[in-house]
Parts: structure tokens; sequence; C-alpha cells
């Protein structure tokens, strides 16, 4: 049986959930039409973080992922070497803005995932938390903070972080933002529900 993804997102500020819109920086999505050969099966699903309020920052958010869509769904070869492609290219981007001085500076995280077939293939940049609910209780994906982050736009070199899992029906992945990276896992027992 083939898993499908059924998706949702909550947008909340200042502790009060926002109306259902768009949250900014949230992508999940199938493959479009035109993908390249062996991405049709692919469901990307992307959670970009940019430091700064996200009504300053929503419009660089969706270029930025407007451009990482482009380029994983154009990229051939595995999913991790068009997720990395995707990413390095997002980073590009965005540290040529800083270094253009146009604006203030932008740093931040991405979560990006690719369900194919069962299997899902994460990676991430920056400081950046994602939540995989199994049947047997949550995964927090870092396990623990990273001793080194390496901030979205700060630097060509990132410090990419590498998943993979074979998922179960019933089994959830929660992209969140990273200001909520200092609670317990325990504390998001429920949320995955």
């Amino acid at each position: 049986m083939e898993l499908q993804a059924v998706t949702g997102q909550l947008y909340v500020v200042d502790g009060t959930p926002q109306a259902p819109t768009a949250v900014p920086g949230v992508l999940a999505q199938s493959a479009p039409a035109k993908a390249a050969r062996g991405r049709a099966a692919d469901f990307l699903f992307v959670h970009l973080s940019l430091a700064g309020q996200p009504e300053e920052t929503a419009v660089l958010s969706q270029d930025l992922l407007d451009a990482f869509v482009r380029r994983y769904y154009q990229s051939g070869g595995s999913v991790t070497a068009a997720l990395r492609g995707a990413l390095n290219q997002v980073n590009e981007l965005l540290l040529r803005l800083n270094l253009s001085g146009a604006g203030a500076a932008r740093e931040g995280a991405i979560t990006c995932a690719v369900l194919r077939h069962g299997e899902l293939f994460l990676l991430q940049a920056g400081e950046s938390l994602a939540l995989l609910g199994h049947n047997f209780g949550i995964e927090r994906l870092p396990a623990r903070a990273p001793d080194r982050i390496t901030p979205l736009g700060r630097t060509a070199g990132l410090d990419i972080r590498y998943y993979h899992q074979r998922l179960q029906t019933g089994d959830m992945l929660l992209l969140a933002d990273p200001r909520i990276s200092h609670l317990p896992t325990d504390s998001f027992s429920d949320a995955p529900v």
C-alpha cells in the first residue's frame, strides 16, 4: 500500500492561532507535471525560517521556496543529491543578497523532506527542528542541538544534517519553527496527533 501525504498548517503568533492562510516559508506539494525523470513520485515538504518578522520576510521566503522547488524538481540523480543541490542554491541566493547590502541581512534555517514510496529523506541546515511521530513515540530531528550550527545565508559552506526513515501507516511529520527547539520533546507528544 502506497503511503499518502495529508498536510495541514498551523500558524501561531504570540500564542494566538492566525486565520487559515498559507504559513510564510512553508511548502508541501506533489511533483509538477514537468518534473525531471525519477521525480514524479516525490512529495516535497519545506520549512524555511528567516530571521526577522514574518511580514518582513514573507516575500523573500516565497522567492526562496520557489527557487528551491524549481531546482529540486528539475534535478536528476538521487533524492538527497537533489535536495542538497536545492538547499545549496537557496543558501547561495540568500548569501548573495546579504553580501549585496540591499536591505537587512537575513539568516535562517531550513528543513526539507521528500516522501517517496514509503521512505522519508530529510535534510536540515541552520537551527531547524522536525518531529517524526511513530506509534511508539516521537523522534526529534536533530535528537539534540548540534555542536556547530551555521545559519542559512551566512557562508557558502553549510553543515547539512541528513536523515532517512522508512515510514509506516500513521507516522506523522511536524516541521516546526526553530524558535521552539528549546522545548523538551515530551511537550510535543500531542502535537503530531
